[in-house]
């Protein structure tokens, strides 16, 4: 190994993928990537290997809480239970918990599954302690909701306003993938609403061609809460994803309905209304054309 490692530091021209390749899959990492990306991932490996990794990220370096809003490259730190078994079919550990072992390690990828929307991360093992530790650079796969279960802290990144901006592309992406999923259910469909990016004055979605301007939507009360969520969630995900500016606001002539002031490009507005659509139509008149609950009903029973 040492002999390999002396040969990347001197020469990386003379290396092959296939070399790369064969020293990664000895010691079980991710084969993904250019030639460089995997010379690098091999120098990273030699680093921490013998138990350097404790000493390059010491557990003092990991004080910030991102428990429930981790993103791709947080270096996390996270307890981890052990289990004995592992059901394949359903990528599930099964049984009773064996114990608990401490994991560090660099965020390298997330997806959002196709059927339930599951968020999953990959991370690569910079070091592991406890029970059943896991090798170095361990290509470790693990859903959100584990990942955050114990605690989650993180180190700090050299510019946060960069881990600020990839976390709002990844709020996005959450968010559309949500709006899918309760579109497929209910029947619903949503044309291609992909989340809008900024351009190079840093302004999401913003063209100087476009013009901006309000429409004002009449909701009942009772819809009020699904429209804002719980801590303000839902109205936060709302005017992420359309980059819309929404007020939502008592009808000052009836106080049986609500006002949604949605402000922005027609593009933004056909956003903001499309996920307002997803979230208030009612699904068996979705689906059926009727309903039981008929007047009484309090989601909608019409499109916007």
């Amino acid at each position: 190994m040492l002999k390999f490692f002396l040969a990347i530091c001197s020469d990386e021209k003379k290396l092959k993928i296939e070399d790369c390749k064969a020293y990664m899959r000895k010691h079980g990492l991710r084969l993904a990537g250019t030639k460089q990306v995997l010379i690098d991932r091999i120098k990273e490996h030699v680093r921490i290997m013998d138990d350097q990794g404790m000493v390059l990220y010491p557990e003092s370096t990991f004080i910030i809480n991102c428990q429930g809003d981790a993103c791709v490259g947080d270096v996390v730190l996270f307890k981890q239970r052990v289990y004995d078994l592992f059901n394949l079919g359903g990528r599930c550990s099964v049984g009773p918990a064996v114990g608990v072992r401490s994991v560090a390690g660099r965020i390298v990828n997330e997806s959002y599954g196709s059927a339930k929307q599951q968020h999953t991360f990959t991370i690569e093992v910079l070091w592991s302690k406890g029970d059943r530790p896991l090798p170095p650079l361990y290509p470790l796969i693990i859903k959100g909701r584990n990942l955050y279960r114990i605690k989650t802290l993180r180190q700090a990144w050299a510019d946060e306003s960069e881990r600020k901006r990839k976390l709002e592309e990844k709020h996005a992406r959450g968010a559309q993938a949500r709006m899918e999923r309760r579109a497929r259910i209910s029947g619903n469909k949503i044309d291609n609403i992909r989340p809008m990016m900024c351009n190079a004055n840093n302004v999401p979605g913003w063209q100087e061609k476009d013009v901006v301007s309000s429409i004002v939507l009449r909701f009942k009360s009772v819809l009020a809460g699904l429209i804002v969520g719980k801590h303000l969630k839902n109205l936060n995900e709302l005017r992420a994803v359309s980059h819309a500016q929404v007020d939502v606001d008592r009808d000052p002539e009836d106080p049986a309905h609500c006002v949604v002031k949605i402000t922005g490009t027609e593009h933004q507005r056909q956003v903001a209304i499309s996920m307002l659509n997803a979230k208030t139509l009612c699904r068996f008149f979705a689906n059926k054309g009727n309903c039981s609950n008929g007047e009484q009903c309090s989601f909608r029973h019409h499109s916007l």
